[in-house]
């Protein structure tokens, strides 16, 4: 991974590498499926600003959360006299990773296609839905609305087909311990993987049954 520290505040921290060194690590290790990432120091507690006779430890266990740009780093901050405190540093953060971008006006409702789009890379940050990365996501899935060219495609704009539909004939499988059966059936709902839908078997009997994929569902009650 790629990573710019772009400025600001570090100054505070005075000769005090080892945090920088920590902040990097922790920053590296908890965004290393990204492409790569920039971040900047925002905010610092009021009393560091007037001490830089300070050590600080961050919290590595603490899950690093993003918000709209925005992540919180948990610290330890301790004096020269072994005095601490738990408190929180401000960093504004960008994080770049490859997601796809419409090459055409895309109408709703209309099938996806790989040739329909770019590869390119975005700080995906400014995003306020999650931007498809993987090309395997979106295959076989249909616009939800009209996506205008140079879009990038986000999560929400896209609908998840069902992979069985009203009336298609699937395996049903029933598992009782070690006894496994089987049966063909048709459903009486639509549903995408792992969903819980509704089959019927020839004599009639109405099953629910999760789905596993467009041709087996497994019976559930």
């Amino acid at each position: 991974m790629i990573k710019i520290i772009l400025a600001a505040m570090l100054f505070v921290f005075g000769g005090n590498f080892n945090f920088k060194t920590q902040l990097d690590n922790y920053l590296n290790r908890s965004l290393k499926q990204y492409d790569h990432f920039t971040y900047k120091i925002v905010s610092i507690p009021q009393f560091v600003k007037h001490n830089k006779n300070l050590h600080f430890i961050i919290n590595q266990d603490t899950k690093l959360n993003v918000s709209r740009g925005y992540a919180y780093i948990h610290v330890k901050i301790t004096d020269n006299k072994g005095n601490s405190t738990n408190s929180v540093i401000t960093i504004k953060l960008k994080i770049f990773n490859k997601v796809y971008q419409t090459i055409y006006n895309i109408q709703r409702g209309s099938p996806l296609k790989i040739s329909d789009f770019r590869s390119v890379t975005k700080d995906i940050t400014q995003f306020r839905s999650p931007p498809i990365t993987n090309i395997n996501e979106f295959e076989n899935f249909a616009a939800k609305r009209y996506i205008a060219k140079n879009t990038v495609l986000l999560k929400n704009m896209i609908n998840i087909p069902p992979v069985i539909n009203f009336g298609d004939v699937v395996n049903a499988i029933y598992i009782n311990g070690s006894v496994e059966v089987s049966f063909k059936a048709t459903a009486r709902d639509a549903g995408r993987i792992g969903d819980t839908i509704r089959v019927i078997r020839n004599d009639k009997q109405i099953f629910k049954a999760k789905i596993i994929n467009k041709n087996n569902v497994l019976i559930t009650g």
